[in-house]
């Protein structure tokens, strides 16, 4: 059994976070991990509509995918959502809105500190990995 580590401060626990030596960039496989439980899990609510309406003898089939953006620490997550004739599998990622309610937070404690929108996007960037813009 591998040893259990506690930690009596979270002061403490963010500076053992903080001083852990990261090999390379993380976030690619991230996204990559969140992206397959996303589009698993959509793909599942989509199969269980399509099997309700079977047994409900309502004609339905899929109808394709579209894509959708979520921003998150990570960066940018691109999710193809499926749907069928009726509905759409969006339900399952509508909870994340566009983007996480930590972004959300970052971006207006930027405003609030009086950066521009460009500017926002600038400081940012070390964190998520690419720009925020104003069109997402």
């Amino acid at each position: 059994m591998g040893q259990v580590w506690t930690k009596k401060s979270i002061r403490q626990a963010v500076r053992e976070v903080k001083e852990f030596e990261w090999e390379g960039d993380y976030r690619p496989s991230d996204r990559a991990a969140l992206k397959e439980i996303l589009e698993k899990r959509m793909a599942t609510f989509l199969d269980e509509h399509l099997v309700e309406m079977e047994e409900l003898e309502i004609e339905d089939r899929r109808n394709g995918s579209y894509k959708r953006h979520i921003l998150i620490e990570m960066g940018d997550v691109v999710l193809a959502v499926v749907r069928t004739r009726t509905m759409s599998a969006n339900e399952v990622v509508k909870a994340f809105g566009r983007r996480s309610p930590s972004i959300d937070r970052l971006i207006l404690g930027c405003f609030t500190l009086g950066l521009s929108t460009r500017k926002v996007g600038e400081a940012l960037l070390p964190l998520l990995g690419e720009r925020v813009s104003a069109k997402r």
